[in-house]
């Protein structure tokens, strides 16, 4: 578990937390009490999990860290024992390997409960975000040209009420299409090693 003052010192200096290698493509589940909840850019869902992070740099009862084996039905009160249903700023931390012979297209898709909207960076850089109140019925998406070598997405997203499942899903070049039920969600077995 990284402590807290590592982390935050990593979240507000550099803006996003790189983690160290892992054995496969590795979620980590970061939640914290709601500070701050501006929403008019994927800048502004970063800042405020800096907010929350800052104001509660030591998670609090029902908030804290969790490895996620599979990014599916993902929900702070499973994922944290005795956690919060309500008042969560969440992130998830996302590493993962493309195949050295790889320079192709990816689209990634993430179906969060973020009642405040949220939003994606892809190795440090905003790619998509969405204000909508993202019950399940809407999305996160973006197609990524991406190269071999290690990546990292963060999702950063705001819960007001009623903590509800998020997936993580991803199409690989050559895949089965998102809409198919054999649709990939991140997982320690997906196949996508860390090297």
């Amino acid at each position: 578990m990284k402590s807290a003052l590592h982390f935050t010192a990593a979240v507000c200096a550099l803006g996003f937390f790189a983690s160290g290698p892992a054995k496969a493509s590795e979620v980590t589940y970061y939640s914290r009490p709601i500070a701050a909840t501006a929403n008019s850019s994927a800048q502004d869902y970063l800042n405020n999990w800096n907010a929350a992070l800052i104001a509660n740099p030591v998670a609090p009862s029902g908030y804290g860290e969790a490895t996620i084996s599979t990014f599916h039905n993902v929900e702070n009160q499973i994922a944290i024992p005795g956690g919060a249903t309500t008042n969560i700023s969440e992130f998830y931390n996302i590493d993962f390997s493309v195949p050295s012979s790889d320079n192709r297209i990816w689209t990634f898709r993430f179906t969060p409960d973020f009642g405040l909207g949220g939003a994606a960076f892809l190795d440090g850089k905003a790619v998509a975000f969405n204000t909508a109140n993202l019950d399940g019925s809407d999305v996160i998406q973006f197609t990524v040209r991406l190269k071999s070598g290690q990546h990292n997405i963060q999702l950063y997203g705001q819960e007001g009420c009623c903590d509800g499942y998020s997936d993580g899903q991803f199409q690989a070049p050559g895949g089965p299409p998102l809409t198919s039920r054999d649709v990939s969600n991140f997982a320690f077995t997906d196949g996508w090693n860390l090297k």
